[in-house]
């Protein structure tokens, strides 16, 4: 039976302010949603920076923040209502907003194949055994 797992504070709607934005990372979750939910002229700067795809699994954050350069990356500024999907082990970045706010709406999460079905969903690392990935 397929169960999903989503990362611990989310789904969350993310606020970003002049000059905010999220250094390069990976999610470590089978796959992430980003949709855009400001209006046009809301905001300007942004976006979702991407890398060429790698393979980054057991970097720390502070490891891809230092390993990539915002100059080498596309840049996708989706307009309001548009969903970005994409592998969790890509990495990715915020750009900062450089005036208004952009609201975005974020969810990483990973499908797990369960051999037998948990006594407690709030607790899936104790659980780590009785979960094949797909």
């Amino acid at each position: 039976e397929l169960k999903p797992f989503f990362s611990p504070g989310e789904p969350a709607v993310n606020r970003y302010m002049t000059g905010g934005g999220i250094a390069p990372h990976i999610d470590r979750e089978a796959v992430t949603l980003n949709v855009v939910l400001s209006e046009p002229g809301a905001f300007a700067g942004g976006g979702t920076a991407f890398w060429p795809q790698e393979k980054v699994e057991g970097e720390t954050d502070e490891a891809c923040a230092e390993k990539f350069d915002m100059r080498d990356a596309a840049v996708l500024r989706p307009r309001q209502g548009t969903a970005i999907l994409f592998n969790g082990s890509i990495a990715h970045a915020g750009r900062p907003v450089i005036s208004g706010v952009r609201h975005a709406f974020v969810k990483c999460a990973d499908v797990w194949l369960w051999t037998r079905w948990p006594a407690s969903t709030s607790s899936a690392s104790k659980n780590e055994k009785e979960r094949k990935a797909l």
